[in-house]
């Protein structure tokens, strides 16, 4: 759903306005608000007490498959049992006497979306940035520590509502997801541009809405939406209105190569890492970092990324030494051992460069094909449909990066044991330590 939700008045009060499920619909709809994959979303007025309210609702037939329908459900069930300020009221859900339509009621949120603001071109001081910042990691954090969490997965501008007193709210739970499982199926939920990577594969965690606030708080920095939509990218591209990638990952360095607060651009670096595992995992870690003032290399307003989060896995710093940990066998067992590993881990590394240089580009263009061949009569969805394709395989390329650096950095271990194995055996065993008294005292002795 594309649509400011909200309104105004306590959750105690709104409550007794309508219903929990009413038998039937008693809203009046005034205007259209937004549209999306689970039906339209309208600004309403109920017929007995007059509150305003947004109403969202849905023909069953109408659905693209059952899936938004399952979101739907799941929508309806997260904003019942959800109670902060930041987030809109739940209202009340009906089906129509026939059983063809479902519909959900929420408060009416007043105020104007980071898209609206984005849109006209409005800048937003850094203090204003940061605020807004803080007050989103308050809503997430609330979401977060719910058991299980709930995970919003579509955090965008545009679903950031800035209320008149400029307090900020997080609305449409369409993408919700309320359990550890993975989302089976083809339906992706998120915005492109905004979307984390692992959701082209149906996972997402604390992590994934991380990404997507760090996303949001850096277009809000520049000035630029990456959720273009397809027939307006190349335009984008040319006129320089986009944000600079280096691999997967947007480049801070030429997007926003200096930010008065230093602290948050660091925390917005190491949020939207492409790979989950090298992101923050949840607010206290990213609050941290953005607390973290000016200390060391990161209080400089150029500088790069932290190197634990930005530097490829294969340039992982290695002793010259192996670890002390790591065991050194001798003799001709210990020394086939040591081969049997070492090429074992060579021939992984093959394997990898082999996913990398041949399987993953020879099924993305299969994909592609397919893609061409499925979307002929619809340019605008056959582009984005190739965009996220893009995006996918940049992320499982990304992935065999890392997998191979990781395999690398053991097969120098290895090979570093091997040769202080042989260095071992061609010294020969270390002389026997002497025992008793010195020389000296022994003379004195006799």
């Amino acid at each position: 759903m594309n649509a400011p939700l909200a309104g105004s008045g306590t959750r105690a009060h709104a409550r007794v306005a309508v219903s929990a499920v009413a038998p039937s619909f008693p809203w009046e709809l005034e205007a259209p608000l937004g549209r999306g994959g689970q039906g339209s979303t309208f600004r309403a007025r109920h017929v007995e007490t007059g509150q305003i309210a947004a109403v969202k609702r849905f023909r069953v037939s109408e659905l693209a498959d059952w899936k938004h329908f399952d979101l739907f459900e799941r929508e309806v069930a997260t904003l019942a049992q959800l109670d902060h300020p930041a987030i809109p009221h739940y209202l009340g859900h009906g089906t129509s006497e026939d059983g063809t339509e479902r519909w959900l009621a929420m408060e009416l949120v007043p105020g104007d979306s980071l898209a609206t603001r984005l849109q006209a071109g409005l800048t937003l001081s850094p203090e204003a940035i940061a605020d807004l910042f803080h007050q989103a990691l308050d809503i997430l954090a609330y979401l977060h520590s719910r058991v299980p969490p709930i995970i919003h997965r579509d955090v965008k501008p545009h679903n950031l509502i800035v209320r008149p007193d400029g307090r900020l709210a997080l609305v449409d739970f369409g993408s919700v997801k309320t359990s550890l499982r993975l989302d089976g199926g083809s339906t992706v939920v998120g915005t492109f541009g905004y979307l984390a990577p692992e959701q082209l594969h149906g996972e997402a965690g604390p992590a994934t809405d991380l990404y997507a606030l760090g996303v949001t708080m850096v277009a809000l920095a520049t000035g630029i939406d990456p959720s273009v939509t397809s027939h307006t990218a190349t335009r984008l591209l040319v006129e320089g209105q986009h944000l600079p990638r280096k691999g997967l990952k947007i480049d801070l360095d030429r997007a926003l190569p200096t930010f008065p607060i230093p602290a948050l651009r660091e925390a917005w670096s190491q949020m939207i890492e492409p790979d989950p595992e090298r992101r923050p995992q949840d607010v206290a870690t990213v609050r941290a970092l953005a607390s973290a003032g000016s200390q060391g290399p990161s209080s400089s307003t150029t500088s790069s990324p932290h190197p634990a989060s930005s530097a490829p896995a294969s340039a992982t710093p290695l002793s010259a030494e192996p670890p002390p940990w790591l065991w050194t066998p001798r003799g001709p067992l210990g020394r086939l051992v040591l081969f049997v590993v070492a090429l074992s881990l060579r021939l992984a590394m093959v394997g990898v460069d082999i996913f990398r240089k041949t399987l993953l580009p020879f099924a993305q263009s299969r994909q592609r094909e397919r893609i061409t061949r499925r979307d002929k009569k619809d340019p605008v969805g056959q582009s984005v449909a190739l965009a996220q394709l893009a995006h996918y395989h940049d992320y499982q390329r990304a992935r065999a990066d890392r997998a191979r650096g990781e395999v690398d950095r053991w097969r120098r271990l290895i090979d570093a044991q091997r040769q202080k194995s042989r260095n071992i055996e061609r010294r020969g065993p270390p002389p026997p330590a002497l025992r008793g008294p010195n020389p000296q005292q022994r003379g004195r002795r006799r």
